[in-house]
C-alpha cells in the first residue's frame, strides 16, 4: 500500500507535486505507476484539523468509476495545459465531450469550463453538460427549499454573500429568522398582510413571498436591524429608512383620500 501523502494546506500539496515531477505513485485500481499530478487530490478532517491528501487512485480510474445502476463507465475527461488550447479544441469538429449524467456525446461548448491549479494540465470542461447541471441544481434546490427552514437557509446564503460583497455586518442565522417569522405571525412587518415562504417549489421570490429588510439601509444585516416583509413591499421601500418609508406611505394614503373627497 502507498504511504499516505498528507499536507497542511492546498499550497503545500501543490508545491510538493511541482517539486517532485519524477515521483511515481501506484494506482490501487489499475496498478499503474503514475505521476503525482495524475493522482486524485482529496481532503480529510482529523483531530489535527483539515489535511490535504494525494489519494491512492489515479484520475483516470476515478473518472471510470461506474454510475450506480449503470454498467457504463465514466469517460476519461480530456485535459489541457492552457485555456487557449482548451478553447481551440472545443471549436474543432472533433471537440465532443461525453456527459456523465445523460451519457450523451455533445459539443464541448455545451459544458462549463473549469480549472484546477494543482494539476499539471489543469484546464478542462465540467463532467456534466450545462443542461444536466441546471436540472440537477434545480432538483437539489427544490428539495432544500421544501420547508420553511430550508427556504430560510437558502435565502440567508444569498444575503450573506450580498453582505460580504458590500462590506456589511452579518450576524443572522436560521433560528433567529424562524423566531422572527413566528413573532410576526407570518405577516408583513409593514402591511400586516400574510406572507408566503415558498414560490413554485424553488427559492425564487414573488410579490407574496417574504424577504429580509434592513430597517436602516445604511446598517448591516444584524438582528437589531432586520424585519420580515413582503418582497414587493421591500422593493417599494428600496433604500428608504423605516421612518421615511412610513411617512411616504402616509402621504400617499392622505393624497388618495383627498382625491376621493374631491370626487
Amino acid at each position: 500500500m502507498n504511504e499516505t501523502l498528507s499536507f497542511g494546506s492546498r499550497e503545500e500539496q501543490a508545491k510538493f507535486i511541482i517539486d517532485n515531477p519524477a515521483k511515481k505513485r501506484k494506482c490501487s485500481i489499475c496498478k499503474e505507476n503514475k505521476n503525482l499530478s495524475q493522482m486524485m487530490k482529496t481532503t480529510d478532517t482529523t483531530q489535527q484539523g483539515k489535511r490535504w491528501l494525494i489519494g491512492h487512485r489515479c484520475n483516470d480510474c476515478r473518472n471510470r468509476k461506474k454510475i450506480v445502476g449503470n454498467s457504463k463507465p465514466h469517460p476519461i475527461q480530456k485535459r489541457f495545459s492552457s485555456a487557449a488550447d482548451r478553447d481551440e479544441w472545443a471549436e474543432q469538429d472533433d471537440g465532443f465531450y461525453e456527459c456523465r449524467r445523460c451519457d450523451k456525446s455533445k459539443r464541448a461548448v455545451g459544458f462549463a469550463k473549469v480549472s484546477y491549479t494543482d494539476y499539471s494540465s489543469p484546464y478542462r470542461f465540467d463532467y456534466m453538460c450545462r443542461a444536466c447541471k441546471t436540472e440537477m441544481t434545480t432538483n437539489s434546490r427544490s428539495k432544500s427549499t421544501a420547508s420553511l427552514r430550508g427556504i430560510i437557509l437558502y435565502r440567508l446564503t444569498s444575503i450573506k454573500n450580498r453582505a460580504k460583497v458590500h462590506g456589511l455586518e452579518f450576524d443572522l442565522d436560521a433560528d433567529f429568522i424562524t423566531e422572527l417569522w413566528n413573532n410576526q405571525l407570518g405577516r408583513c412587518y409593514y402591511s400586516g398582510r400574510e406572507m408566503k415562504w415558498v414560490s413554485s417549489g424553488t427559492g425564487g421570490s414573488t410579490k407574496s413571498t417574504f424577504s429580509v429588510d434592513r430597517v436602516d439601509p445604511n446598517g448591516g444585516y444584524t438582528r437589531d436591524n432586520v424585519v420580515l416583509c413582503l418582497n414587493h413591499v421591500n422593493s417599494m421601500k428600496s433604500n428608504l429608512s423605516r421612518t421615511e418609508f412610513l411617512q411616504l406611505v402616509s402621504e400617499i394614503s392622505q393624497k388618495r383620500s383627498d382625491n376621493a373627497n374631491l370626487n
